[in-house]
């Protein structure tokens, strides 16, 4: 097929330097080298020790196959009919392992990295595995039968995956040692402008009439686990007695924030235990344009490590909160509340998460947007490394919506896609019977088709956003069997 391994090519021009580009991004981040201190305190000897010794993490060897395999695909694409198949899985393999050990050894100048060769034998495996990929794309591409049977087996699979995948978004995954912060980082990096005046915490999903008592000034409600108000002393304390005061903390630099300094381990068990709570705070913000994102509220160890974060982009609400699912950073997916920051007036926050989904008020006003974390997440976090997810948060920060659309729509795609390309495989031939035959029996296995995706959809993910959901997976269906049938009609070249 000359047309097609031609169109092939010139993705793969593309896809070769945006894939090195990507692991580089993904792989340095967050490029603060620290070349002459590390070089000085640490002889080469010890530098080498500390990457042959570097541990391993079976999720991180996964992460890093899906990394490098459009490496390998586009390496197998531009070596197609140059070399032989073995000397081009080589090539593949060393062009991985020749990026990958480089990445490495810049890691170890990399504070808050860890290099490792083990991480070199994973990326040069991923590198092969995309060649592996190029291989059998080119045997299923090679008839339709064998197109027809292997979409058959993929959309079985993919099915199977969406009914079988594990959702975790419990909170058992919490760190007990993290401290808790207003307006920075435990670092101190990621200051924020502004000021909290409350900070009410609860290990469930409070009612309407609990929310109401909380806001009062009298006595703390016994529902609460922290009660934060301001302290003649400075800082804020806990009403209730049962967590450490906030205190002032300074760098040298002048930046000031709040941190209770050690654990808040009794509030850490209880809202892990319960994988619910209600966290309300006044919130008042010095600047509508911050960035960081800055960090309003923190339970965490580092920019990097955390169990939860409200902090504002811009002028967004961010949330990013730790599970199973969601890795140790929270990053991906996050909730993203678009210019609740615009005015710098007080504004009573709201925040309730009951094991599933992640709502927001204002001022007792229920924000549009809910986060649910649905098998469709999970789903997405076996199809994308993290770190390549997470950056889409940073690349798509302007239209929450998209942030939160997103896995679905890939997830419909890795379903209607297929499926729209199967129904043009099996449809009958314009010569086998009349025009109006034809497209009845089409339009008929298209609606089988998509009663059973969606259906299985609803079936697994709920009716959230359903006729949503069937639009994007109409138009993906419709794209894909309309792709195949315009590449069909195109004439053959001389």
């Amino acid at each position: 097929m000359p047309r097609l391994e031609r169109q092939l090519t010139w993705l793969a021009y593309l896809i070769l330097p945006l894939s090195v580009l990507l692991v580089l991004y993904l792989t340095l981040e967050p490029y603060t080298f620290r070349f002459g201190e590390l070089w000085a305190s640490a002889s080469p000897l010890t530098l080498v020790g500390r990457f042959l010794g570097g541990p391993s993490d079976p999720e991180d060897a996964i992460n890093n196959h899906v990394l490098f395999m459009p490496l390998g695909f586009a390496m197998a694409c531009l070596l197609q009919g140059r070399v032989s198949r073995p000397l081009g899985l080589l090539a593949a393999i060393g062009v991985g392992a020749a990026l990958s050990l480089g990445v490495e050894l810049l890691q170890l100048f990399l504070p808050g990295r860890t290099s490792t060769v083990l991480d070199v034998r994973s990326n040069s495996l991923g590198s092969g595995m995309g060649w592996g990929l190029w291989l059998a794309a080119q045997l299923w591409l090679s008839s339709r039968r064998r197109l027809r049977l292997g979409l058959l087996a993929y959309l079985a699979l993919a099915l199977l995956a969406l009914f079988t995948v594990p959702v975790d978004s419990t909170l058992s995954s919490w760190d007990r040692s993290f401290a808790l912060h207003v307006g920075n980082e435990q670092s101190g990096d990621r200051p924020w402008q502004g000021a909290v005046t409350r900070l009410q915490l609860a290990d469930h999903v409070l009612t309407a009439d609990a929310l109401a008592a909380a806001a009062s000034s009298a006595q703390p409600s016994a529902t609460l686990l922290a009660d934060y108000v301001p302290s003649e002393l400075g800082g804020l304390v806990d009403r209730t007695g049962q967590q450490p005061a906030l205190l002032p903390q300074q760098r040298e630099d002048g930046t000031t924030w709040l941190t209770t300094g050690t654990a808040v381990r009794p509030l850490t068990e209880r809202l892990a235990a319960t994988s619910q709570f209600t966290l309300i705070a006044t919130v008042a913000t010095a600047s509508t344009s911050q960035s960081g994102p800055a960090r309003i509220i923190s339970l965490s160890e580092s920019p990097t490590q955390r169990n939860f974060t409200l902090g504002q982009a811009g002028d967004d609400l961010v949330f990013r909160l730790r599970m199973p699912l969601t890795g140790p950073n929270g990053v991906w997916p996050e909730f993203r509340a678009r210019g609740i920051f615009a005015t710098t007036a007080a504004q009573r926050l709201v925040l309730t998460y009951d094991g599933q989904q992640l709502q927001l008020a204002v001022d007792g006003a229920s924000y549009p947007v809910v986060l649910r974390f649905t098998p469709a997440w999970a789903l997405i976090q076996r199809i994308m490394p993290p770190e390549l997810s997470g950056s889409l948060v940073w690349l798509l920060p302007f239209l929450s919506s998209v942030a939160l659309l997103l896995p679905r729509l890939i997830c419909l795609a890795v379903i209607y896609l297929p499926a729209g390309l199967l129904l043009a495989v099996l449809a009958p031939d314009q010569r086998a019977g009349s025009e109006r035959r034809r497209w009845i029996l089409t339009g008929l296995s298209a609606l089988a088709m998509l009663v059973l995706f969606q259906g299985s959809w609803i079936a697994v993910n709920g009716a959230f956003n359903l006729l949503e959901d069937l639009a994007m997976g109409l138009l993906l269906f419709g794209a894909a069997f309309a792709l195949f049938n315009a590449r069909a009609a195109l004439p053959s070249p001389a």
